[in-house]
């Protein structure tokens, strides 16, 4: 006797197995390549980042695929190749302005109505 129906199960189970590690395992990793990707071409000077190689720095100078950081302990300048980026954060001093900013829009006087000003005359 031959079992004919076999094989055919075989591969639709193969097929199974390769969807499910595509949406499992490649996927998502080309998703967050992207992002890398995306975030390392959107680097500006002034922003702080993490090497691959655990060298935190301020980007002082961008031109093409090269950055010139500065050390962020040592204080002196390093030439990397843009695929060396691990991770970009924005430098401490944005960080503050930004919340300098947000303090001062939170300090506005709330506009007063009508009742309040006939109460207060």
């Amino acid at each position: 006797m031959s079992q004919g129906g076999g094989g055919i199960t075989m591969i639709i189970y193969l097929i199974v197995i390769f969807a499910v590690m595509y949406f499992v395992m490649i996927r998502p990793q080309k998703k967050q390549e992207k992002q890398l990707k995306a975030m390392i071409n959107a680097v500006k000077v002034g922003d702080e980042i993490l090497t691959i190689g655990g060298i935190h720095g301020k980007i002082t100078k961008i031109k093409d695929d090269n950055i010139t950081i500065v050390s962020s302990t040592q204080k002196s300048a390093l030439e990397i190749s843009r695929w060396a980026i691990k991770d970009v954060t924005k430098y401490v001093e944005d960080i503050k302005e930004e919340k300098k900013q947000e303090s001062k829009k939170d300090e506005k006087p709330a506009e007063v109505s009508g009742d309040e000003t006939a109460e207060t005359k």
